[in-house]
């Protein structure tokens, strides 16, 4: 009769079949043929589970939970000092980038949840992690089930992230929920303060998880990997030419001026790449 495989002898299996793709979080990596993929996939997953939570994942379950558990009561406290009710922590950066330097993964640091995607909202008693159907799986096996709700923002039938929020809040209205400026997208701005006509929003001076994570001291220092021109022959086109286009564009629109913040297109627009990003060529 055949046996059913346990699921670590099933995937070492499959890994010596080769030349397949392997879904990581959301992004994939070709594999190499025996221990070149070893060696390749455990690199990968050992860089985005260590660099981007602080805790190491060898570490046992309940030790792990119980400093993320220590970090989400601190977290709290600076919500009661700041004269907030809830947080909204986002895992973007200010240039709206989904994939982000460990010195930006505020929500792998305030719930161990290592994905690219995902909204977190933080009140005094309870926690909730709103991800899409990429994450929900990996969410509930990263998150402390006593402390964390996961919630599936995507698909048919599902609620959108605002709508979430708006119904995790709407058991007590008049809370005053903190949001930082400096990553929030003006356009989720709005859509949450038409969503969330019970309460405040609150653009915070100081991101509580910010200054959990400062107190703490492992916040990673600012990236200075270097960077480098992508040559022409890859570019396909100068950065004169580029902006000479750029500029017959803006014409045609009447518009005098464009300001440029996502990095993948400061990098395309310059013909420049970097290296501060894990998997990601930009600066």
């Amino acid at each position: 009769k055949m046996k059913t495989l346990p699921a670590a002898m099933c995937f070492l299996w499959s890994v010596n079949r080769a030349n397949s793709v392997v879904q990581h979080g959301s992004g994939y990596l070709s594999l190499l043929k025996g221990t070149d993929f070893r060696r390749a996939y455990n690199h990968r997953t050992s860089a985005f589970s260590s660099v981007k939570t602080n805790i190491p994942e060898t570490r046992c379950e309940h030790s792990r939970f119980q400093e993320l558990n220590a970090r989400l009561h601190a977290i709290r406290r600076n919500l009661k000092e700041f004269g907030l009710d809830a947080l909204i922590v986002l895992s973007g950066d200010s240039h709206q980038s989904e994939y982000v330097t460990s010195r930006e993964c505020r929500i792998a640091f305030t719930s161990g949840f290592t994905g690219s995607a995902g909204t977190a909202l933080v009140t005094q008693d309870q926690a909730w992690l709103i991800t899409d159907g990429r994450y929900t799986i990996q969410a509930a096996k990263q998150l402390d089930p006593s402390s964390w709700r996961v919630l599936q923002s995507s698909g048919p039938d599902r609620l959108s992230v605002s709508d979430h929020i708006s119904n995790c809040l709407s058991k007590r209205p008049g809370q005053r929920v903190g949001v930082d400026p400096t990553i929030m997208p003006i356009t989720q701005h709005r859509l949450l303060s038409r969503k969330l006509t019970a309460h405040s929003l609150v653009a915070v001076d100081r991101d509580p998880v910010l200054a959990t994570w400062e107190v703490e001291g492992t916040r990673p220092p600012p990236p200075l990997a270097p960077a480098t021109i992508h040559p022409i022959e890859r570019a396909g086109r100068s950065v004169e030419q580029k902006l000479s286009d750029l500029r017959t564009a803006l014409r045609a629109e009447g518009a005098d001026a464009i300001a440029i913040s996502a990095l993948d297109e400061v990098a395309w627009l310059f013909n420049l790449r970097g290296g501060d990003v894990p998997y990601n060529p930009v600066l």
